[in-house]
């Protein structure tokens, strides 16, 4: 036996020798500067490196039991975990992805074996241990969780609002940014709604702002600031819904304190409180609509199912009108539904399908008799961020295959294709899409299409490089902002006042912002964070932050439900992805824009970290 033990033991030292080094060298492609990897390779930092892989695959070598499911499913999101994040460092390095060099394909591969290993430790130890790993002494989790779920709602729901006032009095009466002033502008000043912004929100800003504060309080200032406080209600709201579900299921209180310490000191997060976005009401309103989902059977159990059906189609609805896209989004989630076989798959088909017939009639009848109207040449140029700036990188490439006749034929489409040949201009669409000839397009849109893909069969590289550079920030966590390789540097918004000067601000409806004056430490603070995002600097919990993390922690949660063969998630799963899917197709990478899929993320973690005889939902979602 103990001879038996000492081969063993020495076949997993040395299999565990091989795979450290490994990744000791494949780590150093990972690294986004060039000059940092002598700093790496000829540094003791390699071998201390070296040394805490060694001992993890050492030690987690030891649980040599895996599931052909666990190890498929690791193996596939370590591969494309590395695929990410070689192709976004070979960006930041040499300006391509490289994606037809075999040394990027060694490079992903060197890598696998790490990220799969780090993959089966997420899913075999730390999800389902860290809930009991993180538990308080007993009299203080006692305490804790002595109080009821409506008084723990209702603190941690004033806590939050409470602690974002300060970031309110320091832009006060609001971060009033973005398109607000474009959307007031339009319906104040030409009497018609905008439909490039979401009706609902520009609707949401003419009560507060104008029948509220100019017309009763006689201040337009009063009425951002009434804006501001509803919308900061209604965001810290639906966070105190999800501490509270993370109560439900039994996450231990020093989790939810380090979520709810998030959710309050975050700069992102507080910040975007404040902010007049679409964005926020879209955010708060999604969490309500996926919680509502996720609490079917409590629903039923306590108010009945009519009450439940009445909540998920009235949720639902109002989640969608507060994004242009939010039909399509919902629409996809229903695709998948249909094609995957899951519980209650005809009552998710049916109550979703009111909220479409509730969202025709919104966008039809509605719509017109409220004088809402749509510029389709914007629709189609919105359309046109990806198709644009990648062809405008083939014909700004000397090396490209494209014949005469292509070149002429993209030259009449986007006008502005030269564009591309600035670097600084790569990651932002705006000045190809804003170009483009819809005229041309509409004539014959077959003939663009084909175009289109004629170029980018032959061009293939080029296509892939321009779509990681225009979206790297959805799913490279290690994305750096201000973005060096854009000038546009608006990753977030923060402004205290924007002139009443018509020649510079066409079309934007001028309201004073002006910090209360013992807040200006926190103006300045703001002022400088959005152009050095400091927390960046903070190792490890500058992922918090990064939109590309939390996106690939939901591709962790796509996996945790492969492995625990769980189909209860694949409606919220289509939500998710049917946003992401908006994202990647749109101009620009912004946090505003992510904020919705960001803010979801903490439930998805409360589902993967419950007690597992806690977390099938299948009594759940069963019809009663």
């Amino acid at each position: 036996m103990q001879i038996f033990l000492s081969i063993f033991n020495k076949k997993r030292f040395m299999i565990s020798i091989i795979l450290a080094y490994l990744a000791s060298v494949g780590i150093q492609f990972l690294l986004k500067d060039n000059n940092l990897q002598l700093a790496y390779s000829n540094s003791i930092v390699s071998l201390i490196f070296f040394i805490g892989i060694f001992s993890f695959y050492f030690y987690f070598l030891k649980k040599i039991k895996f599931s052909k499911r666990e190890v498929t499913t690791s193996i596939f999101l370590g591969f494309f975990f590395s695929l990410s994040l070689i192709a976004g460092a070979n960006l930041y390095r040499i300006g391509t992805v490289n994606i037809a060099n075999l040394k990027t394909w060694l490079k992903i591969l060197a890598n696998v074996p790490l990220f799969s290993f780090l993959f089966l430790f997420l899913f075999n130890i730390f999800f389902p241990k860290i809930n009991y790993l993180m538990k308080l002494s007993s009299k203080l989790e006692n305490f804790i969780n002595s109080l009821s779920y409506k008084k723990q709602f209702l603190l941690t729901w004033i806590l939050i609002f409470i602690g974002w006032l300060p970031t309110l009095l320091s832009t006060y009466p609001g971060n009033y940014v973005y398109d607000a002033g474009y959307q007031l502008y339009s319906y104040v000043e030409n009497g018609y709604l905008d439909l490039h912004h979401p009706m609902a929100h520009t609707l949401m800003l003419f009560f507060f702002v104008i029948k509220l504060g100019k017309k009763i309080f006689h201040s337009v200032r009063i009425g951002l600031l009434l804006y501001t406080l509803f919308q900061m209600l209604w965001l810290s709201l639906s966070f105190s819904l999800i501490i509270t579900y993370m109560k439900i299921k039994k996450i231990v209180p020093l989790i939810r304190i380090l979520f709810l310490g998030i959710m309050i000191f975050s700069p992102y997060i507080a910040l975007l409180s404040v902010s007049a976005t679409k964005n926020i009401p879209y955010t708060a309103s999604l969490i309500i609509f996926v919680l509502v989902i996720i609490n079917r059977k409590d629903i039923i159990e306590n108010y009945g199912i009519w009450k439940y059906y009445f909540l998920f189609i009235f949720s639902g609805f109002i989640n969608a009108i507060f994004e242009n896209q939010g039909l399509y989004v919902l629409v996809f989630s229903m695709l998948l539904v249909l094609l995957i076989k899951v519980p209650n798959k005809k009552e998710l088909l049916i109550l979703s399908s009111l909220i479409c017939l509730l969202m025709l009639f919104y966008n039809g009848p509605l719509t017109k008799s409220l004088n809402g109207q749509l510029n389709k040449d914007d629709r189609y140029k919105e359309m046109m961020s990806v198709p644009s700036i990648q062809l405008s990188s083939v014909i700004t490439d000397k090396q490209a295959k494209i014949t005469k006749t292509e070149k002429k034929e993209i030259k009449e489409y986007i006008p502005t294709y030269a564009e591309y040949s600035d670097s600084s201009k790569q990651s932002l669409a705006d000045d190809y899409k804003g170009s483009f000839n819809t005229i041309l397009f509409k004539k014959d849109k077959f003939k663009f299409f084909r175009l289109w893909l004629n170029v980018g069969i032959k061009n293939f590289s080029d296509y892939v490089d321009s779509f990681a550079k225009l979206t790297l920030g959805y799913w490279y966590p290690d994305t750096n902002f201000p973005d060096s390789r854009s000038n546009h540097k608006a990753l977030l918004e923060f402004s205290t006042f924007f002139p009443p000067n018509k020649d510079s601000e066409i079309g934007w409806y001028n309201i004073k912002i002006s910090h209360i004056k013992s807040f200006t430490w926190l103006y300045n603070m703001y002022n400088s964070f959005v152009n050095n995002y400091q927390t960046q600097k903070l190792p490890v919990l500058s992922m918090i932050f990064s939109i590309g993390f939390n996106v690939w922690l939901t591709f962790t949660f796509i996996g945790w439900c492969i492995i625990h063969k769980s189909k209860d998630f694949i409606f919220i799963i289509g939500l998710y992805f049917g946003l992401l899917g908006t994202f990647l197709l749109g101009p620009v990478v912004l946090y505003r824009y992510a904020f919705s899929i960001i803010m979801i993320v903490p439930i998805l973690i409360t589902i993967m970290i419950s007690d597992y005889s806690l977390i099938t939902i299948r009594d759940n979602v069963n019809t009663p």
